[in-house]
């Protein structure tokens, strides 16, 4: 495995940026939930639940919210962890608007190489409460697929509503390593915290089929997880660059850390954070 060697760029300063946060997330948390109370694709209206947490996930540099609904309940009973923001997809959504999406919301990067897969999809991998790909559609990106186990898919779409990109993120359920994966032929790809689940639950040879299986189709993946199991985390990476059976060595490319932008995860109103330990923050480029 071969760690990115280029030099790290500067990063726009979101020092003063974030003073003025607060103010920015009431108004546009009010202008949002106003406009997106509509009834759902599944009969059920956007204010029917007292217990969910709403506000404001993520400020994009240009002013634009991401505003999620959160179900911290499920989590506290065990069925998923897919109901709340996690550090790492804030982090890896600040890489993508700042040095990825650069071109009307294409990967345009010198790691985006392949061309035999649609540069107009994109995907985002079990993506939960849905951060990663509201904000893929915020950016511009023409067609995002986003996928979830069952018992989380209608809180994503609902926030897709929720954000008025249903029109653009296209909500599946799936199981890594399970029949055909719907993200299949997008261009880019996403995954965020998932290896943590993938290790303590068992299912780390699902992950990484699902990763081969989206590297060998042409996608170029941007991985980010908070390290939380160390030695395990760092094996899992390793065996990725290493041949497998049938399966040729994929190139793995750690992002350095004056990469990664932590300043983005000071605590946001509204939205609940899962597991603010401030745990080391890891993010990969991962590729054929």
């Amino acid at each position: 495995m071969k760690e990115k060697t280029s030099s790290c760029c500067p990063l726009p300063d979101f020092t003063t940026f974030h003073q003025t946060v607060s103010d920015i997330q009431r108004s546009s948390a009010d202008e949002v939930i106003v406009t997106a109370e509509k009834t759902t694709t599944t009969g059920t209206t956007m204010k029917e639940s007292e217990d969910n947490q709403r506000g404001v996930a993520y400020v994009l540099a240009d002013g634009k919210t991401v505003v999620l609904e959160s179900e911290p309940s499920n989590y506290a009973t065990g069925t998923s962890t897919g109901w709340m923001t996690w550090n790492a997809s804030v982090v890896l959504c600040d890489y993508l608007e700042t040095r990825v999406l650069v071109d009307q919301g294409r990967g345009n990067d010198s790691n985006n190489s392949n061309d035999s897969n649609d540069s107009t999809r994109v995907a985002d991998v079990s993506s939960g409460n849905g951060l990663v790909a509201v904000c893929l559609a915020r950016l511009g990106c023409e067609s995002v697929v986003a996928t979830e186990t069952t018992e989380c898919v209608e809180l994503t779409r609902r926030n897709a509503e929720l954000n008025q990109v249903d029109d653009v993120v296209d909500v599946h359920a799936y199981y890594w390593g399970t029949g055909r994966n719907p993200c299949i032929g997008c261009h880019l790809v996403t995954m965020s915290d998932l290896l943590y689940i993938a290790l303590r639950d068992n299912l780390k040879q699902e992950l990484e089929r699902t990763i081969r299986d989206l590297c060998e189709s042409g996608s170029v993946l941007y991985f980010a997880f908070e390290q939380r199991l160390w030695e395990e985390e760092e094996e899992f990476m390793k065996m990725l660059g290493e041949a497998n059976g049938e399966r040729k060595s994929l190139v793995v490319d750690k992002i350095p850390a004056c990469d990664i932008n932590l300043a983005r995860l000071q605590p946001v109103d509204g939205v609940e954070m899962l597991m603010w330990e401030d745990p080391p923050i890891k993010m990969y480029i991962i590729r054929c």
